[in-house]
């Protein structure tokens, strides 16, 4: 007859509940942090778009400001205001440089804090690669 070792039936309850935990923190912080993620890809977009539908004799400093504030309206951005857009134009296009960071929470009173560095949209680089 065949004996069966006790010890081999699977997980414990204690793995079990550590693997629960360890699920539970993960899904907890991606729901926190995704949302911040996906913000700044709409905020690199709308430069992006901005940068490029900018015009040298007919735009200036304020009319790529109001762009940039119509195109995060649209899509509801509010952690980023136009003015702390650093604008450089150039007779080829624009370069649009931003720097700025998010708090948000985490879990009960610990916040994360998530840095965007130098966020570049240059008009010149797309037109080359045309």
């Amino acid at each position: 007859m065949l004996r069966v070792n006790r010890r081999e039936q699977g997980a414990s309850s204690l793995t079990a509940l550590c693997f629960v935990i360890s699920a539970w923190v993960f899904l907890t912080a991606l729901l926190r942090v995704l949302p911040v993620y996906l913000e700044h890809r709409v905020i690199v977009s709308a430069m992006h778009s901005v940068a490029q539908g900018y015009d040298s004799a007919a735009h200036g400093r304020e009319e790529v400001r109001q762009a940039l504030q119509k195109t995060w309206a649209v899509n509801r951005i509010d952690g980023v205001e136009s003015d702390s857009v650093s604008i450089d134009r150039r007779r080829t296009g624009v370069i649009l440089t931003l720097s700025y960071g998010v708090s948000f929470p985490l879990v009960g009173a610990i916040d994360g804090v998530w840095r965007f560095d130098d966020v570049v949209a240059d008009s010149r680089s797309a037109r080359r690669s045309l």
